[in-house]
């Protein structure tokens, strides 16, 4: 499957990595989660821990919904059910 997506990826300049993504500021009344894929994303669960949405986390990397799409489909409806129910 990773064979699959890589050979479909396009190459990109190195100055597209280098480049800091806009900040992204979301209405309070917008019901929002976060799933963490691995200790990388520690900072941005926090930030997500902080205001108030269900953090969900795997131990995994960045590409697991690509690698390990049946646990990743699992956190991702564990997160949903606790952002209808309001559980963190």
């Amino acid at each position: 499957m990773f064979e699959a997506f890589a050979s479909e990826l396009h190459r990109l300049p190195l100055a597209y990595f280098e480049e800091r993504a806009p900040a992204v500021f979301l209405s309070s009344d917008i019901s929002c989660g976060y799933l963490q894929l691995s200790a990388g994303y520690e900072a941005e669960a926090g930030i997500a821990k902080s205001q108030g949405w269900p953090v969900r986390g795997l131990s995994l990397h960045h590409l697991a919904m690509l690698t390990h799409p049946e646990e990743v489909a699992m956190a991702l409806e564990s997160l949903i059910e606790a952002m209808r129910t309001g559980d963190e």
